[in-house]
């Protein structure tokens, strides 16, 4: 898989390299493919993540 970014003026390219990584995170939002093909990313709105534990002092 190739991930192709552009940061300003400047376009970069990762090359995967087929292995299955791991590691801690959440979900940062959605990717769907399109019929053209293209790619389309949809980021997670603020109050949609995986909601964390809250503690109260009173």
């Amino acid at each position: 898989m190739e991930v192709v970014s552009r940061q300003g003026e400047k376009v970069v390219r990762y090359q995967a390299s087929g292995q299955v990584g791991s590691g801690d995170g959440i979900k940062a939002g959605v990717a769907y493919r399109m019929k053209d093909g293209s790619m389309v990313y949809v980021p997670e709105q603020a109050g949609q993540q995986a909601a964390s534990p809250t503690t109260t002092t009173r």
